[in-house]
């Protein structure tokens, strides 16, 4: 699957799913599920997800592999501000880079899951 979910869910949360998940398949049910990245509080997101990196994960979606020198001038910013960014969603899994040091969303779809209790 190319999908994500990004979630902001406590820690109890994400156990509870994980350990559904594991019941799931141990019940024999290998269905593929998105990917899923979560974030303890909606602070922790932001500080990931900022407007910025959310533009430039869709202007390198669009623009396939490039090298952050393309990157950089096709978002018309600082070379260094976006290794920078890179640099924060590649730690996260949400861009990949390859041999050639090119980068990309490996994703199609980025779904943000937020349960509006735990987001405080």
């Amino acid at each position: 699957m190319d999908e994500v979910n990004l979630q902001v869910e406590s820690s109890d949360a994400f156990w509870a799913r994980a350990m559904a998940v594991a019941r799931r398949i141990d019940a024999g049910d290998h269905t593929p599920e998105p990917a899923s990245l979560s974030f303890p509080t909606l602070d922790g997101f932001l500080q990931i997800v900022t407007p910025e990196r959310w533009h430039l994960l869709r202007t390198l979606r669009r623009h396939g592999k490039v090298s952050v020198h393309s990157l950089a001038m096709a978002l018309e910013r600082d070379e260094q501000g976006v290794d920078a960014d890179v640099a924060a969603l590649l730690a996260v899994d949400l861009i990949v880079r390859d041999e050639a040091a090119h980068i990309s969303v490996p994703w199609s779809k980025i779904s943000v899951v937020m349960d509006l209790g735990q987001a405080a």
